[in-house]
């Protein structure tokens, strides 16, 4: 027996202050994903170093093709699968914070475009 593999895919992505990510998947669903996480981690250290020591390159991030994950450049990427895990999700009836703080919900139109920052 084969066992499948499901991706949640990523539809849009829009960079936050204070290295978040505002994402919403295929299914609908809603999350914010804290990049600060990996500042932690140490192999993958360097890569956040990278993100903080380029000016403007955390906001450039976008949907990686088919919604396999973001990206940034050619060395920096999250999959889907990851973002979706260790995401926190935001339900219909509150924001990211839980306590009716709009300051960490975008406002943007639902689209499958990629959005950067200028």
């Amino acid at each position: 027996m084969t066992e499948k593999l499901f991706l949640h895919t990523v539809s849009m992505v829009i960079p936050l202050p204070n290295y978040l990510l505002y994402l919403e998947f295929s299914d609908g669903t809603r999350k914010i994903y804290d990049v600060n996480r990996w500042a932690r981690h140490t192999t993958l250290a360097p890569v956040f170093k990278e993100l903080k020591a380029e000016r403007g390159l955390f906001e450039r991030v976008k949907v990686a093709p088919s919604g396999v994950g973001v990206v940034w450049n050619d060395d920096i990427d999250f999959c889907c699968n990851d973002l979706y895990r260790y995401g926190q999700t935001i339900n219909n009836t509150e924001n990211s914070d839980g306590n009716g703080n709009t300051s960490l919900k975008p406002k943007a139109t639902r689209t499958k475009k990629v959005l950067t920052s200028v």
